[in-house]
């Protein structure tokens, strides 16, 4: 595997403008540093700002999931600040919160909001927080959309890659995520995913201040260093992408776990498999195939998503 330089560009206040134009055209991902970010955004701050339940992970010392459960948000903040290695995925604050952090970087009041299935209520700002040795796996978004990430506390690891690399990752059909374990040493995954060895990747520490710029269907894997505190302003350059990233993620939402659990059927399994390790013709001809079954599916998918999402109104992440 090999890893490339990732462009950094210095952020300071009134190159909003300049700055839109340079991540609206790349295609690849590019590292912000922000120039007086304040330290004000640390685990004290969101643990005295709101409570209430939220959906946390826990992790063994290998890095492995032992524990999805839902506990009181201030008692999971607690957790992290300890270092335990527990996870909050794409945590929400209200408006008075969110705007407190959104006022000190304009570019994401400059940008146009565009929210992830068209739902306002989702904000400009998803947080995430993460004590040392949790992580989150190879993925990128199934919504289409495009990130500014930005590190608020700690120290976290973020190894990217690009669409074109998908192949080499060894994407899983149907679905936004990798089979490859990437907490697992590269000589070791290296014998069973030959390809690895022709991706490139980007690899970086992010500190308070930094911010990361992936574009649409930008890979990343995530590794808390110490505990963190980072958030996200999601947002779409053109409104097409919208629209089509809506209807991907709702397909994604009924299909798995979440929804329907088609991704843990045997079926599926047998499939996955075939397919992430073909090449050539077989190739193109998995491919025919699940362009078909997502044809096929889709409409239970739809109603599935519908039901659990919206009616019953379950929280998609």
């Amino acid at each position: 595997m090999n890893c490339a330089d990732i462009e950094v560009v210095e952020y300071r206040s009134g190159q909003e403008a300049e700055i839109e134009r340079l991540i609206y055209q790349s295609k690849k991902p590019i590292l912000f540093k922000i120039s007086d970010f304040p330290d004000t955004f640390d685990l004290d701050f969101y643990i005295d700002s709101h409570n209430g339940k939220t959906s946390y992970t826990r992790y063994d010392s290998g890095k492995n999931i032992i524990e999805s459960s839902t506990a009181r948000l201030q008692d999971v903040l607690s957790w992290i600040k300890e270092d335990q290695p527990v996870r909050i995925f794409g945590q929400m604050y209200p408006d008075h919160i969110n705007d407190k952090l959104v006022d000190k970087i304009p570019l994401w009041k400059k940008i146009p909001f565009r929210p992830r299935y068209f739902k306002s209520s989702l904000g400009k700002a998803l947080y995430f927080f993460g004590g040392k040795g949790s992580v989150t796996k190879m993925h990128f978004d199934r919504e289409r959309n495009s990130n500014l990430h930005v590190c608020l506390h700690g120290k976290k690891r973020v190894l990217l890659f690009d669409v074109s690399q998908s192949r080499n990752i060894y994407k899983t059909p149907l679905k936004s995520d990798s089979e490859v374990d990437f907490k697992l040493p590269f000589d070791k995954s290296m014998k069973r995913y030959p390809d690895l060895a022709k991706a490139t990747c980007y690899d970086v520490v992010l500190s308070p201040g930094d911010m990361i710029y992936m574009p649409k269907k930008c890979w990343h894997y995530i590794e808390y260093i110490e505990h963190n505190v980072s958030a996200t302003f999601a947002f779409y350059p053109k409104r097409i992408d919208q629209l089509l990233g809506t209807l991907s993620g709702v397909f994604y939402l009924g299909f798995s776990f979440q929804g329907m659990g088609l991704d843990k059927t045997p079926t599926y399994k047998k499939f996955s498999k075939r397919y992430i390790h073909s090449r050539g013709l077989k190739r193109l001809g998995y491919k025919v195939i699940e362009s078909l079954a997502f044809v096929a599916i889709y409409p239970v998918c739809l109603y599935t998503t519908i039901n659990k999402f919206v009616i019953l109104k379950k929280r998609p992440y």
